[in-house]
């Protein structure tokens, strides 16, 4: 790839051969790839300052809403026909350094006859696969093709992440009673909500493809196209129904951690109950034998220490009894 390329938004361009030859366009062979109308794929960096102008150099100007889709911050997996071209907004894993692995990466395609453009806000491991296998003159040979098999990719990239996920969610299941700090316990949580978030997006990603599939549009018409495409969306729908049941799962385990939380509490304030009620005649006592008054009882007996000693013994021991007498006809 050209250093040229670190000064404008594109990051590099294939022509889609058939013959699978390796084929990296760069400046003017770029150019006159796009003027032959030779099938060709583009790679935009999007949060780059001069990608709108080279959308608007490049697309048609019937094509104006579509480049402002491509550019939009913040967008949901869906596809559409616009102008002359095939809008399409998928999501990815995220297997960039030091991220969230549930914060799903979008990737944004337009397909129109002869050109295939695609942008990422962030890296998007799907699209160096992609061209890997362009280099290595395995990538896709045609328009036609370029969809499903960037698709493939996506769904590649993130099986392996929903298998860690479901390992983790086992883990938790088969360790449940090893489970006691509150470390332990907060990792609960956040693997419900990663579920949850991945759950949100591929059910997007779903309905986009069921969208693309029921498209009057070339790409989506082709037989060998639209007989892979279902595939992936049988496999997209594999996924959700493992997250479905990981959720459940998790929240079973949430929901056992909560109970034995609750346990935990309840045991802890039956004990301060205990310690409490025992501990009320004995400060009775004190406090009465402690008063200022004269003809306290037992206040010129020698033995009036012991005395008092011992009711509060008796006191104690019969307040004790008392409660766990009562705590066991509760159990009972």
């Amino acid at each position: 790839m050209s250093d040229s390329f670190l000064e404008s938004p594109l990051l590099f361009a294939y022509e889609l051969s058939e013959t699978g030859e390796k084929s990296l366009l760069d400046g003017d062979a770029l150019e006159n790839a796009l003027a032959e109308k030779r099938p060709i794929w583009v790679h935009l960096q999007a949060t780059h300052p001069d990608a709108k102008g080279w959308l608007q150099d490049h697309m048609a100007h019937e094509d104006s809403i579509a480049w402002r889709s491509l550019l939009r911050a913040k967008t949901r997996p869906h596809a559409e026909v616009l102008g002359r071209g095939l809008l399409v907004v998928l999501r990815g894993a995220n297997l960039n350094p030091q991220s969230n692995r549930a914060d799903m990466v979008s990737l944004r395609i337009w397909i129109e006859a002869s050109m295939v453009i695609t942008l990422e806000r962030r890296p998007v491991k799907a699209i160096r696969d992609m061209a890997n296998h362009l280099e290595n003159a395995t990538g896709p040979k045609s328009i036609l093709a370029f969809l499903p098999f960037l698709v493939d990719g996506v769904l590649n990239n993130l099986e392996p992440v929903l298998t860690a996920l479901d390992a983790e969610t086992n883990h938790m299941e088969t360790h449940l009673l090893d489970i006691n700090s509150s470390t332990d316990m907060a990792k609960v949580p956040d693997l419900r909500k990663q579920t949850l978030l991945f759950r949100r997006n591929l059910a997007s990603e779903r309905d986009a493809l069921k969208t693309l599939l029921q498209l009057d549009y070339f790409v989506v018409q082709d037989i060998k196209t639209k007989k892979a495409l279902k595939e992936q969306l049988r496999r997209i729908t594999h996924c959700l129904e493992d997250l479905e049941m990981m959720q459940e799962r998790s929240q079973i385990v949430q929901d056992e951690l909560r109970h034995r939380l609750n346990d935990r509490i309840n045991t802890s304030n039956l004990w301060l109950s205990v310690v409490a009620t025992v501990s009320i005649p004995l400060m009775f006592i004190t406090g009465l034998w402690g008063m200022n008054f004269t003809h306290i009882p037992f206040s010129d007996d020698p033995n009036g220490f012991w005395w008092a000693a011992l009711l509060a013994l008796v006191l104690g021991v019969l307040s004790f009894a008392l409660i766990y007498s009562l705590n066991h006809r509760q159990k009972v």
